[in-house]
């Protein structure tokens, strides 16, 4: 059974005209939001979850029902801050 909390990596293997940061877009990403265990992640990284997520906010919860993984991520963008749940 795959464990929702634990992240996955996506790697751009084009040029980097291709690639989505180009274009200088405005919109940044400010924070996620998880529901699950913060030393789980750890351990299954090697390193704090925070670690790859360099100015990036990480906020845990506790699970509801026991569900975990990502519960929204925070986008600054030109008209103010936007969460996607």
């Amino acid at each position: 059974m795959v464990d929702p909390q634990r992240p996955f990596f996506v790697e751009w293997q084009t040029d980097l005209q291709h690639h989505p940061s180009a274009g200088g877009s405005r919109v940044n990403l400010r924070s996620l939001e998880f529901a699950g265990d913060e030393f789980t992640v750890d351990e299954y990284l090697g390193v704090t979850s925070t670690q790859p997520l360099d100015g990036i906010e990480v906020l845990w919860e506790s699970p509801a029902d026991d569900e975990t993984g990502v519960i929204a991520a925070v986008f600054e963008t030109a008209g103010g801050l936007v969460r996607l749940d």
